[in-house]
């Protein structure tokens, strides 16, 4: 799927649960497309006064969500799109209130203007159809947007705001929701990486994030829509925990593709209920197999987990070593002992078959591709894709079979 398809099935998810649009902007910041309708159908970022803040925060290069609240009380939520150094798109989900307050602000608003009484009741009836989200599930939402734009999960500590209303605060409402709220990540991160390890005792730190969190008004929309589409995200994201812990990727994308088409066809909440555990259960099962079978240490385990999810980073032994507690020589021989080749071997492995799936599944370019993977050069990756497959990126792009498996 290309970013833009992601971030469609991101929103149309959110829309599931709740009536909000959207907007998508190029690297000018002129609108290009937008899914609004009504009142909304108009360029928020012009209309609200938002593009100079979100320049600010390009030429800061800032990689992380946002969520903006105009001078109406209302809230969007925000993602920049980089490709390497390079501003590509701004994409925003909206409006929406975080509680009966945020009508209060509108209503001292439409006061500061001389309206007519007929045009006063029109904004009003208007914004009174917006919908209500609570904080803690809008910053989730970003965090959602982010992975659909980035492929990077995130914790809500890293949700930045921006208020019109409040730029002189120092803490924001949303500020303190993200302290609030932080046992919930820190249990999700607990979880996943139970997933990675394969360890069965996995279901303490789900349940534990289930009892911490507000979780999604069940009163809105399609209750069994918004369990799938809660279901899917919990796939994805055990999914990809799986491969970090050693799954190979062709299974686990199997395996997606399956209990995707079940969740779908799911009739009952219930049998969603049973489906996801027998989700779970079967990928923990396949990690730890896969971890007893190899026979590879604790500590080299960690280390090829770490490696599988800051792929796109530049992996230093000296950090993989000091993280295991290890001198890197020791670390070194000890690592090609278990795994059966060098660190420098494995990350590059793992980072082509990364660079492969991406060439294969996504619109972006080699060259997006390579800077996306730290390749370090463009050269370099032609050079040690054609090696390992037997074909060049560009070839591959263009959907021709790799000669070698």
């Amino acid at each position: 799927m290309t970013i833009s398809e992601r971030v469609s099935l991101c929103s149309g998810m959110i829309q599931c649960c709740y009536p909000v649009h959207y907007w998508e902007y190029d690297e000018s910041l002129s609108l290009v497309s937008s899914e609004t309708g009504g009142n909304f159908a108009f360029d928020v970022l012009d209309v609200y006064g938002f593009q100079e803040f979100i320049r600010e925060q390009i030429e800061k290069s800032f990689l992380y969500p946002m969520i903006l609240e105009d001078e109406y009380g209302l809230f969007y939520i925000c993602s920049l799109e980089f490709v390497g150094a390079a501003f590509r798109a701004c994409r925003l989900i909206g409006p929406s209130f975080s509680g009966r307050t945020s009508r209060l602000i509108l209503r001292h608003k439409l006061d500061e203007h001389q309206l007519s009484v007929q045009i006063r009741k029109e904004l009003t009836e208007s914004f009174e159809s917006l919908p209500i989200i609570p904080s803690s599930v809008l910053i989730q939402y970003a965090i959602m947007l982010h992975y659909a734009v980035t492929g990077e999960r995130i914790t809500m500590d890293l949700v930045q705001t921006f208020s019109q209303n409040r730029k002189d605060r120092q803490q924001s409402e949303f500020d303190k929701i993200t302290r609030e709220h932080r046992g919930v990540y820190a249990t999700e991160k607990a979880f996943l990486q139970m997933i990675r390890e394969g360890n069965p005792d996995y279901a303490m730190a789900l349940n534990r994030s289930r009892s911490l969190s507000s979780g999604v008004r069940a009163d809105v929309g399609d209750p069994l829509r918004a369990d799938k589409n809660n279901s899917l995200v919990l796939l994805t994201l055990v999914s990809r925990a799986a491969m970090e812990g050693g799954l190979d990727s062709s299974t686990a994308y199997t395996m997606n593709d399956d209990y995707a088409a079940r969740i779908e066809h799911a009739d009952t909440a219930g049998e969603l209920t049973r489906l996801s555990k027998e989700m779970m259960d079967d990928y923990v099962r396949r990690v730890r197999h896969y971890r007893e079978a190899t026979g590879i240490s604790p500590a080299i385990q960690e280390a090829c987990s770490y490696i599988g999810s800051h792929i796109r980073e530049k992996i230093r032994t000296a950090d993989l070593a000091e993280r295991a507690g290890y001198a890197e020589y020791y670390f070194t021989g000890k690592f090609r002992k278990e795994v059966g080749k060098s660190v420098r071997d494995y990350i590059l492995e793992k980072k082509l078959s990364v660079a492969r799936d991406l060439l294969r599944t996504t619109a972006m370019s080699v060259e997006e591709v390579s800077d996306y993977l730290s390749f370090g050069s463009r050269s370099r990756f032609y050079t040690v894709y054609r090696d390992r497959f037997g074909i060049s990126p560009s070839k591959e792009k263009q959907g021709r079979n790799p000669q070698k498996s």
